[in-house]
């Protein structure tokens, strides 16, 4: 289970698996031998050996989550800027015009990027902003904090710091809330109408291009694409003279009136759809 966590939180979150590493440690010395000996239920028998079980599991998991978050967090970002990453606001007074779509991207450290593409973001969301007061850019998935061609998993790019997701502007319940549909943000897609030209179709055999969409509930009653607004910020994303490419699925970009734009392409079907967010790269 150890060799899984690890693992896991490493592909995940590049740094994860380290300080796993290092909280097993302080576990073991500290926490079991210090503090739970001390909380263990007054029984015997299997009622005892489960509750047992479920105690320490439960400090073990409540205890990594804040040596993760508090010590990562402290020292991550003084070190990223060796490797010419900054992470993208959180906590910072930017955050009225740019923040994050959903928790685990900042927690996990996957909001990282360039200096450049920090600096761009913020000026495309703060014209944004101006054009619609109160109405924030979302992000998504960013990069991870070191270290070029470390991929950011399950994304095929976003390994080099210059990379970035964006969410559509979405109305909840018929107002904007500053809020995206889905536990990951992504998956909830638009999906081409009668007429249009349906590559989730013509992608079937790739299993990677709908997996997303198949897995995210459609919670398309209580969310809503703010078109105008999304046309709004796609269109404050081609301004910009260091973003070079704009993925968007070839029929959200004729249906909003950017074909033939010639920064805005389509990723081909051997990445994820791309009719639930915005991906732009300088």
């Amino acid at each position: 289970m150890h060799i899984f966590w690890f693992g896991f939180l490493t592909v995940f979150s590049q740094v994860g698996g380290i300080f796993y590493l290092v909280y097993i440690y302080f576990y073991n010395k500290i926490i079991r031998e210090k503090v739970y000996r001390q909380f263990q239920p007054p029984m015997a028998g299997r009622g005892k050996r489960f509750l047992n079980f479920l105690l320490r599991n439960t400090i073990f998991v409540i205890g990594f989550l804040l040596f993760f978050g508090i010590l990562s967090h402290l020292l991550i970002p003084p070190l990223a800027g060796l490797f010419g990453r900054e992470p993208l606001p959180v906590f910072s007074s930017d955050r009225k015009y740019l923040a994050s779509a959903k928790t685990y991207t900042w927690f996990f450290h996957r909001h990282y990027v360039t200096p450049e593409l920090k600096k761009e973001i913020l000026d495309i969301s703060k014209r944004f902003n101006k054009e619609h007061p109160g109405v924030k850019v979302l992000y998504l998935d960013g990069n991870l904090p070191f270290i070029d061609n470390f991929p950011l998993v399950p994304h095929l790019s976003h390994d080099d710091g210059e990379k970035l997701d964006l969410s559509f502007i979405y109305i909840k319940n018929n107002k904007n809330k500053n809020n995206v549909p889905g536990w990951m943000g992504y998956g909830v897609c638009e999906e081409p109408r009668q007429g249009e030209v349906n590559y989730p179709v013509k992608c079937s055999n790739n299993p990677i291009y709908n997996l997303l969409y198949k897995i995210s509930p459609q919670r398309k009653t209580t969310f809503q694409v703010d078109v105008e607004k999304t046309k709004t910020l796609l269109r404050e994303i081609i301004r910009s003279t260091k973003v070079r490419k704009i993925f968007i699925e070839p029929h959200l970009e004729n249906r909003w009136g950017f074909s033939g734009e010639g920064k805005v392409r389509f990723q081909g079907c051997h990445s994820v759809r791309h009719d639930d967010h915005i991906h732009l790269q300088l």
